[in-house]
């Protein structure tokens, strides 16, 4: 049985884990610790304690399997209008195809909109097809790409 709950302080490992699981799915030659470090969790921690971020973690028979780290944030200039940023989101790769991410997303979207969220914007990796043929099922339009340019 699917359950959706809030993270706690105690699911920090196993969420630990399932990120890790989900880089090295999609950037295997990217190291997990240097790529979400301690500052990186710091401050998801710090965004759950000011109620702008929320974590939802999927359980199946009371194992975990799933993922969707969201927080909201104001327009950059409309300051009074709020969006919805679902930054990580994952399901384990033998849990897919079962409805779990469909779920996990429908009840995602919801808590946003019940948070007076009015647009919701999703991350998905250039190498992730399957993530964004999800997304637009789940009813996401490509409106902008995002260009990165690091510096060497």
């Amino acid at each position: 049985m699917l359950t959706i709950s809030f993270f706690t302080a105690a699911d920090l490992p196993a969420l630990r884990q399932m990120m890790n699981e989900y880089l090295q799915e999609f950037d295997p030659h990217t190291d997990p610790a240097g790529y979400w470090d301690e500052e990186y969790y710091a401050a998801w921690l710090a965004g759950l304690d000011a109620g702008t971020h929320t974590i939802w973690l999927a359980r199946t028979d009371g194992v975990f399997v799933g993922f969707a780290l969201v927080r909201i944030e104001a327009h950059w200039y409309r300051r009074s209008r709020r969006i919805g940023v679902i930054d990580e989101f994952y399901v384990a790769p033998g849990q897919r195809r079962h409805g779990i991410g469909g779920s996990m997303a429908a009840h995602t979207i919801a808590a946003l909109y019940a948070q007076g969220v009015e647009t919701i914007t999703a991350s998905v990796l250039q190498t992730n097809l399957q993530a964004l043929l999800f997304w637009q099922r789940m009813g996401l339009k490509i409106e902008a790409y995002h260009l990165f340019l690091r510096r060497p």
